[in-house]
């Protein structure tokens, strides 16, 4: 009789704990999915930090301009010719395409007024290699 009343109650605890890993796996998901970076990193961003390596620079009067389009336009000092380009956000990856080529970066950190990025490429370095971070601050 113990053995019946014990293979019960373990089976009235089944759907407990598969319950619980569903939600886990949501939370989870729902995490990945649905960060509003898209959403976040559109407007005006000021690039105030780079570092590569051992290297950094603080660039003045450098913007990236990213539309909710997913198209942008990198600004330097008012030049903005031939320095337009297309974004896209898949879960924490932001790939922007230019004309020299494809850029990716993890989104480090979003907030509405900053982000840090780290990717293979650096706007306006058309010939850096390697990874950088880079720290830009929303400009409006």
């Amino acid at each position: 009789m113990k053995k019946i009343y014990f293979i019960l109650c373990l089976a009235a605890m089944v759907p407990f704990f598969a319950s619980c890993d569903k939600e886990e796996k949501k939370d989870e998901q729902t995490t990945a999915e649905d960060n509003n970076y898209s959403s976040m990193i559109v407007g005006s961003w000021r690039l105030d930090n780079i570092v590569a390596g051992e290297n950094e620079w603080n660039p003045e009067n450098i913007l990236l301009i990213m539309n909710s389009d997913g198209t942008g336009l990198f600004n330097d000092n008012g030049v903005v010719e031939n320095n337009d380009f297309t974004w896209s956000i898949s879960g924490s990856t932001l790939t922007v395409t230019q004309r020299h080529g494809v850029g990716t970066f993890t989104i480090k950190s979003l907030t509405e007024t900053e982000c840090t990025l780290e990717g293979d490429s650096v706007p306006g370095m058309d010939n850096f290699q390697g990874t950088a971070i880079m720290h830009l601050t929303k400009a409006r």
